[in-house]
């Protein structure tokens, strides 16, 4: 029995994801610089280095509104996830959703980029149950 359970454990532990938290000093200014020109008076709740995907990681918050954004070493985005409140959602979008889910309510929006492509992840509820929908402009 330990013979199983102790390789299983090594195997368990060996494809963990690097992440460690940084303090605002080890975060390039670049990367800084970048991340508040975008998100002005936002509050960051942590930082991160990625050591497997080399890229620096910001989780934060703004106007109770949550943000994790994905920046390489040079300052680029590369990925981002942002709740948005409902006023933001794109008049196309919501003209989508009525239109392929009639009766649908939104009950929340996320603003999602991923190699410049912009896409929207929206929570809808449709009959009493909830189903998330991804949608570009």
């Amino acid at each position: 029995m330990i013979k199983i359970v102790f390789p299983a454990l090594v195997a368990a532990i060996s494809t963990v994801t690097v992440a460690k938290d940084l303090a605002i000093s080890d975060v390039p200014v670049v990367v800084r610089e970048a991340f508040f020109q975008s998100y002005p008076g936002s509050m960051v709740e942590k930082w991160d280095f990625d050591e497997d995907d080399n890229l620096f990681e910001i989780d934060a918050r703004k106007d109770n509104l949550e943000i994790e954004a994905k920046y390489d070493s040079k300052g680029q985005l590369i990925e981002l996830k942002e709740d948005i409140p409902f006023d933001r959602l794109p008049a196309s979008v919501e003209e989508k959703i009525a239109k392929q889910w009639p009766g649908a309510s939104i009950i929340g929006i996320n603003r999602k980029v991923k190699n410049g492509q912009v896409y929207f992840d929206v929570g809808l509820k449709i009959k009493g149950k909830h189903r998330n929908v991804q949608l570009r402009e």
